[in-house]
């Protein structure tokens, strides 16, 4: 029930995305780039040792960095990894880890399409500071 409430927002966010990030950078103002930065340092490392927590399967674990990564992600506006995080901790609750792999690749793609905005909006920024 929770997977297919996450899939039904998360499509509804894919054109969200640019509109929120921009709330997010209006609200932080200056401080923007720095979060981003944090943002971009913490996670993939985050997202690696989640991995590696799925391979051994640390339910404990996988609930603690899942729970880490979608606060990170709905700070900066990243609310579809943010739920496809709360997804896979809600999993960890019900020992359902058959498709721990999957959800973890969905984390993943989700993460590089939000650091390419991400990149795209540092970039943009430099620009307009620039000019």
């Amino acid at each position: 029930m929770l997977y297919a409430t996450v899939i039904m927002q998360t499509n509804e966010m894919i054109d969200d995305i640019d509109e929120e990030l921009k709330v997010i950078q209006e609200m932080f103002g200056d401080d923007f780039l720095e979060l981003i930065a944090l943002f971009r340092i913490d996670t993939p490392n985050r997202i690696s040792d989640l991995g590696h927590a799925i391979i051994e399967l640390d339910l404990e674990r996988i609930k603690h960095l899942t729970h880490m990564l979608s606060g990170s992600a709905s700070s900066i506006g990243a609310r579809k990894l943010s739920l496809l995080c709360k997804n896979l901790e809600e999993k960890t609750k019900f020992g359902k880890v058959e498709t721990m792999d999957a959800a973890l690749f969905a984390i993943e793609n989700e993460y590089h399409r939000i650091e390419a905005k991400l990149l795209t909006m540092v970039l943009s920024e430099k620009i307009n500071v620039k000019t």
